[in-house]
């Protein structure tokens, strides 16, 4: 008998499911994302085009993103596609994934060490995190840097502790962005007025690079915890040396970024 008020995956949906079992006819696979759930692949849905041996497309353990294209309730099954899933999907959903597993496992351990219930942290740290930025990952990445936006969702009945924890266990990953521009000069001292220019703007602010990629052009790299601030940097960078070349016989053009 299936299990009642088991939550089911929407139609469309893009699901995270691990290989049990291939047959001649299709895989049956488990849904990692919603408990007691399982799944159905039938051969034609296994890949685009003609499947001449099912087992040179799919292998069991293997985990791969399927599209809900069914749903049985009252059996607590989907039929399911990865051939309706592009590359870019499978991707991008079996990351997310990932990193909302490492959050649960980071979560998981905290409320046992303070001996509250996991459905508690989740309900008021990880959805909390999740609603306000990109992925739960980005989110505790803010908690770890000590960024208000953040740390103002956690509740202050634990916030201290939990923000202490987050700080030693999350690994902030820095974001780079890039412009490539175009600088020419007519003239004598050309050469001279560029690499002023450039040495200046570069110490405008950390974690800046400039390199000469030829045909005068450079690629300018800047590089903070977050986007928006890696991107603010940059632009600073590019007004600098476009403001240090004005007054002067040289052309400066922006390629790319």
């Amino acid at each position: 008998m299936p299990e009642k008020n088991v939550e089911m995956p929407e139609p469309n949906e893009i699901v995270v499911c691990r290989i049990k079992k291939v047959l001649n006819y299709g895989v049956i696979v488990e849904l990692l994302e919603y408990e007691n759930v399982s799944g159905f692949v039938h051969i034609s849905e296994v890949a685009s085009g003609w499947v001449k041996n099912i087992r040179h497309h799919v292998h069991e353990n293997e985990v791969r993103a399927a599209k809900v294209i069914a749903v049985h309730p009252g059996k607590n099954e989907v039929d399911l596609s990865f051939a309706k899933v592009s590359e870019r999907q499978q991707r991008n959903k079996i990351e997310e994934y990932n990193r909302i597993k490492r959050a649960k496992s980071l979560l998981e351990a905290f409320a046992k060490k303070h001996k509250i219930p996991f459905e508690r942290i989740w309900e008021e740290v990880a959805i909390p995190l999740m609603e306000n930025f990109d992925s739960i990952d980005e989110g505790l990445q803010r908690v770890a840097l000590k960024r208000e936006e953040a740390t103002s969702l956690i509740p202050k009945e634990y916030a201290k502790e939990f923000i202490e924890t987050i700080s030693k266990s999350v690994a902030v990953t820095e974001k780079i962005v890039e412009a490539v521009v175009e600088i020419k000069s007519t003239e004598p001292n050309g050469v001279n007025i560029i690499r002023d220019a450039l040495i200046k703007c570069e110490k405008e602010s950390e974690k800046i690079e400039i390199f000469y990629i030829g045909a005068g052009r450079y690629s300018i790299r800047a590089s903070a915890f977050e986007f928006k601030e890696a991107k603010q940097k940059l632009n600073s960078v590019l007004n600098c040396i476009e403001k240090s070349l004005k007054g002067t016989k040289t052309e400066f053009k922006l390629i790319s970024g």
